[in-house]
């Protein structure tokens, strides 16, 4: 075989279609820094903290694709592409991790409607 044919078929793909998206986008990312203090021990603490609304988190092992295959639950280097259904769009929030991604809906009251199509880069 040659190497295109290897990398192609290396390269895993799922189409996830009829995804309801209810979760908000946050208003705003904040970094904080805090310090904890117990008997034995003193730490300093960064962490994130989102403002306003609430990501929806998907895991992968969750999710069935349009053939009604279940996806496996770890994926190497996965990139999830949103293509909307309805006049609401919706976006990945933050990264995608090797078992689960957050959406969130972009505006409005309703759920967002869309397809996912997944990728494993590897």
């Amino acid at each position: 075989m040659s190497q295109t044919l290897n990398y192609l078929k290396s390269k895993r793909i799922w189409a996830v279609p009829g995804v309801a998206v209810y979760g908000t986008l946050g208003a705003a990312e904040l970094l904080l820094l805090r310090s904890e203090v117990t008997a034995s021990t003193k730490r300093i603490i960064f962490e994130t903290a989102v403002l306003g609304g609430v990501e929806q988190v998907l895991f992968y092992a969750n999710l069935t694709d349009f053939r009604g295959n279940k996806l496996p639950q770890k994926l190497k280097n996965p990139k999830v592409v949103v293509l909307p259904k309805s006049a609401i769009g919706a976006i990945v929030v933050g990264g995608e991790s090797d078992e689960l991604f957050r959406l969130a809906k972009t505006a409005g009251a309703d759920n967002a409607f869309v397809d996912l199509l997944i990728v494993e880069m590897g």
